[in-house]
């Protein structure tokens, strides 16, 4: 098994136009492969928020191996 870093992500502007990334949160999981990874954090991240969709709070996953 692996470890896997899954990051949130929601797309912002800031006071001047300029387009910029914030972290809605960050999950450590232990999977056998990176999709099962994605989905449990998905997961993980509508359970916390109680909603259906994780879109709704968030724009972008990032997907990175632990070291």
């Amino acid at each position: 098994m692996a470890g896997y870093i899954v990051t949130f992500f929601k797309n912002l502007v800031d006071s001047e136009g300029h387009p910029f990334k914030t972290t809605q949160d960050q999950f450590e999981l232990v999977s056998s492969n990176p999709q099962c990874a994605v989905e449990s954090a998905i997961e993980r991240f509508a359970n916390a928020r109680h909603i259906g969709d994780w879109t709704l709070h968030a724009d972008s996953i990032e997907l990175r191996a632990k070291a």
